[in-house]
């Protein structure tokens, strides 16, 4: 199922009508605003927004917060798939805050990252961010990401005092995985390999087309 939606053979609406002639709506059946095609229906319905596309995104933050944990030696669950990580938790090696609004002297829009790391061995932080756009986007997307929290990046310099990092994690909704995620997890020292947040991605890709596709 996978390999025929990144060869755009599965039958959308889309597809049906302007291929099959079937005398249907080319709107997407969720939201119905939008023609249904399979780069809608996995990274651009609103109708899915706020519960499918996070739960995927989050299935991707959580692995990556499940190797920190276990490099830093903080307390975690054995197994990545039943980590639940909470908003503040550290020990003498390192702080993790999880989906975490940072207080600054002044106005922040963007100040809430993913994942925020405050290395106390090496005096560093990074901000983390994940994304999983359309597979054609995911360099455009790790930019954005790069821009969206420089103003943070500048003011927890000066507040904190430590070289602060921006580290954008961007996975493409059908496995894309850009040059720059391995440099990415090399910055971080992160034990998860790359195929396995790209499995996640994946199989919470194909939960979305198969709920929206038999509805």
């Amino acid at each position: 199922m996978l390999m025929a939606a990144q060869d755009q053979a599965l039958r959308t609406r889309y597809v049906q009508r302007t291929i099959d002639g079937v005398n249907i709506s080319a709107k997407c059946r969720k939201c119905n605003v939008k023609d249904e095609t399979i780069n809608h229906i996995v990274s651009e319905c609103s109708a899915l927004a706020q519960n499918q596309y996070k739960k995927r995104h989050d299935a991707v933050a959580k692995t990556l917060h499940w190797s920190l944990c276990r490099k830093f030696k903080i307390e975690c669950s054995s197994n990545w798939y039943e980590h639940q990580p909470i908003a503040v938790i550290e020990n003498e090696q390192a702080k993790l805050l999880w989906d975490f609004s940072i207080r600054t002297d002044r106005v922040i829009q963007a100040h809430r990252p993913d994942i925020t790391l405050v290395d106390k061995c090496k005096n560093k932080v990074s901000l983390i961010d994940v994304a999983v756009p359309w597979d054609s986007r995911v360099e455009d997307k790790e930019r954005e990401k790069k821009e969206k929290y420089q103003d943070l990046r500048l003011e927890l310099r000066r507040l904190w005092d430590m070289p602060v990092e921006i580290v954008p994690i961007v996975i493409g909704a059908l496995g894309t995985i850009p040059k720059a995620l391995r440099r990415n997890m090399d910055e971080l020292e992160a034990e998860v390999p790359p195929g396995l947040m790209q499995k996640s991605v994946l199989l919470e890709t194909a939960h979305i087309i198969r709920r929206v596709m038999d509805s």
